[in-house]
């Protein structure tokens, strides 16, 4: 699903989705691949698909396919190329080669038996095209986020064993895996089996890309938030000030008064309210520890290197001074199944 940031991207995002649709489904129904659903989208060709929809049925995809059709040329020409935007993945030989379903066999994945298994899916994009492979990797998670909903009913039905647990571990998710619905994926999922970790550089990459309200919000709508050294935006700074509240802090004053005896010194004070973390306190975390917040508390804790973790130190890590460690990989975005 195309990324929505304007209000007239949103318009456009929901005219080629109404566009893309109708098309993916009459290509599935055929046994047809994405490189001639890009086809009719690079020719502004509608008759293929619709006859399609037409022959098997689909009567109401046929009418959202004519109705693009029917649209003034400007309008017609602005949905076409937002679509094709959405496939630009696909424009390479290489991407077209894996995704001919005549190959599935090859390269089949399924979703149900993933959050069924103990594995670990690692999705990785080159940062210059990460834009390009956004809608990809969107439409990769959405299918893993609701076969993990599907096995959670089933769990709690008692028609399925095991305990349904999938966890989004998402870095970079405002680049590289822009969910568009990011904050009712957080608030639902928790209940369904599904646990989301996302990871921003600060809240002005949310509400770039979801939008003021939206990215604001993601104070509220993650329980639990961990603030790594480093963060210069000032209203990320304020928001989780603000968030973690105040205390009353008594200021002593003395002040002298002058009497036939003499100066008299008088011993008072006042209340004053000073936040519990403020801006500069936040920016300024030291090297190595990180701010946890979990609703209104806040602590400031020692990050612990991976290598000295039990895992890492299971897998080895820890045998080997920093020095001497092989070189790690950094993930741009990744769908892990968390152990129990």
């Amino acid at each position: 699903r195309p990324t929505r940031t304007t209000d007239d991207d949103s318009f456009w995002a929901e005219r080629a989705t109404a566009l893309l649709a109708p098309l993916l489904h009459a290509a599935a129904a055929e046994g047809l691949g994405i490189g001639d659903v890009l086809m009719w989208l690079l020719r502004w060709e509608l008759g293929p698909a619709a006859n399609i929809l037409e022959r098997r049925h689909s009567d109401w995809a046929a009418n959202v396919l004519l109705s693009v059709a029917k649209s003034a040329d400007r309008e017609r020409s602005a949905v076409f190329s937002t679509a094709s935007n959405v496939l630009a993945a696909y424009f390479g030989d290489s991407a077209r080669a894996v995704a001919d379903p005549t190959r599935t066999s090859e390269c089949a994945f399924d979703p149900d038996a993933f959050v069924r298994s103990r594995d670990t899916l690692y999705i990785t994009a080159p940062a210059h095209k990460q834009a390009m492979c956004a809608p990809i990797i969107v439409a990769l998670l959405e299918a893993i986020r609701h076969a993990a909903y599907r096995r959670s009913r089933r769990v709690l039905a008692g028609e399925e064993l095991g305990t349904p647990d999938c966890l989004f571990a998402l870095d970079e998710c405002a680049n590289v895996a822009p969910i568009h619905d990011l904050g009712a994926l957080v608030s639902e999922a928790g209940g369904q089996g599904l646990v989301v970790l996302a990871v921003l550089q600060d809240l002005s990459q949310a509400r770039a890309r979801w939008g003021a309200d939206t990215g604001t919000g993601f104070l509220s709508v993650f329980g639990v938030k961990v603030v790594l050294p480093g963060v210069a935006d000032r209203s990320t700074l304020e928001a989780f000030s603000t968030a973690l509240g105040d205390h009353a802090e008594w200021v002593p004053s003395i002040s002298e008064a002058a009497t036939a005896e003499g100066p008299v010194a008088h011993r008072g004070g006042t209340w004053t309210y000073r936040p519990n973390y403020s801006p500069g306190e936040i920016a300024g975390l030291r090297a190595g520890h990180a701010l946890h917040v979990s609703g209104a508390e806040g602590t400031v804790v020692k990050l612990v290197p991976w290598h000295l973790t039990p895992v890492g130190r299971h897998t080895g890590g820890g045998s080997r001074s920093p020095a001497t460690r092989a070189p790690e990989i950094r993930v741009t975005s990744r769908v892990r199944r968390r152990s129990s």
